[in-house]
């Protein structure tokens, strides 16, 4: 985690605890059509590489698509970082 922080900019020592949220509130509908969308996308996408003979190309585009497919899904879930300080109080009466 830190190296995304690095990464980001931010100072580390203002940040000890972090979250990962998605972003929309109607994440089921996404998933749903997610899930009925995509495989049946898949299985064209692969009948369309009919005209392609060699089996390792056919497999490296369908990967392609399907990593097309995973980045597109990732965008509609909207992730969120969260980066929290938190500090610790100690009880007292």
């Amino acid at each position: 985690m830190n190296f995304l922080i690095e990464l980001l900019g931010l100072p580390i020592e203002e940040f000890n605890d972090w979250e990962l949220r998605w972003g929309p509130e109607q994440i089921e509908w996404i998933f749903a059509v997610a899930v009925l969308f995509i495989p049946l996308a898949l299985f064209f996408f692969w009948t369309s590489l009919r005209r392609i003979h060699s089996v390792p190309k056919k497999v490296f585009l369908l990967g392609l698509r399907v990593l097309a497919f995973a980045l597109l899904l990732l965008v509609l879930f909207r992730p969120e970082l969260e980066l929290r300080k938190i500090q610790l109080l100690k009880n007292s009466i």
